[in-house]
């Protein structure tokens, strides 16, 4: 009935609005949380060199400043030069991947550890449990697919232990915390100290915080960047205090 509908609905928007009430007031314990952090910060920072950041970063026609950027983040982060960085190129992208790819790796190889590129095929199938085939999907995924199957083999012929790998998927356009993957760092260490396999399998989602063109985009979605940095900012820092969030 209409009145049944109309309870329903202002049931749900007041779940709505607690909800989002609760993830600012998350969102100004964060930020508090984080700024102590950050002022209790030493001069240095001590970095395990055994647990390795596999970052890789797949990208289809991006420009190549917004690239550079990207890396440049990546250089200044804590213990980057254990970073094991890989440029996931597309190779129907033409020459132009390959170029943008030699210019990135002769202007940031000596800030990691290794910088590689690969470069996925085009017009490759894909094989199913039950012996069929189907031509593979271009896009991300599939990219992403070609470029850590390929570093994973890279690593092991290095002879490293995977289980000291720590995976991390990039977009192409994303700035990292200076502090973003020495934190990921402890805490991994720590569930290795634990015992079990949890650090194996754990997944961190940092908040999505989409500022980087901010004032190039149009009005409402500069209206959403809030909206969902709120949300994004929220429910992580929730988590300290037994919240739940969705890892994207």
């Amino acid at each position: 009935s209409a009145r049944l509908l109309l309870c329903l609905s202002a049931f749900m928007n007041v779940c709505l609005c607690l909800g989002m009430t609760s993830s600012g007031f998350c969102c100004l314990l964060g930020a508090r949380s984080m700024a102590r952090a950050l002022r209790q910060e030493g001069p240095g920072v001590q970095v395990d060199s055994s647990v390795v950041h596999l970052i890789v970063i797949p990208n289809y026609k991006e420009d190549l400043a917004m690239l550079a950027l990207t890396l440049r983040s990546l250089a200044e982060a804590h213990g980057s030069e254990y970073f094991h960085v890989v440029l996931a190129m597309e190779a129907r992208e033409g020459i132009e991947a390959d170029n943008k790819a030699n210019q990135l790796l002769k202007e940031f190889s000596q800030h990691f550890a290794r910088l590689t590129a690969t470069s996925h095929p085009f017009g490759l199938r894909q094989k199913h449990l039950d012996g069929s085939s189907d031509s593979e999907v271009p896009g991300k995924a599939s990219n992403l697919k070609w470029a850590v199957h390929e570093e994973h083999a890279r690593l092991q012929d290095l002879g490293m232990d995977t289980n000291n790998v720590v995976l991390t998927v990039a977009d192409a356009d994303v700035l990292f915390h200076p502090r973003y993957f020495s934190e990921i760092t402890q805490e991994f260490s720590e569930l290795r100290r634990s015992g079990g396999f949890e650090h194996c399998w754990t997944l961190w989602q940092a908040p999505q915080l989409p500022f980087r063109n901010y004032y190039a985009a149009p009005a409402c979605s500069r209206v959403w960047a809030y909206v969902a940095s709120v949300y994004e900012f929220g429910g992580v820092a929730g988590l300290s205090y037994g919240g739940e969030h969705i890892v994207f």
